[in-house]
């Protein structure tokens, strides 16, 4: 389930991709790892909640990755 009611609204995918989109903005590619410790100082995420923000990210076409950096699609 993609949204959860019983979450606090800032570890859900949906905040934290936008969160994640906000970086990728202020930098044309990232390495998957320096995008995980920036989004991660903003707010405390495992890598596996990470990863499945990426992939939500990714299947709505808003992210691709291009020679080991992510970017935002345009």
């Amino acid at each position: 389930m993609i949204v959860d009611s019983n979450t606090n609204p800032k570890r859900g995918i949906y905040y934290l991709g936008a969160e994640a989109i906000e970086i990728l903005k202020e930098q044309n590619s990232i390495n998957l790892f320096d995008l995980y410790h920036q989004l991660n100082k903003k707010e405390e995420i495992s890598m596996h909640l990470f990863i499945f923000v990426l992939d939500w990210l990714y299947l709505i076409d808003a992210i691709v990755q291009d020679n080991g950096e992510i970017q935002l699609c345009s």
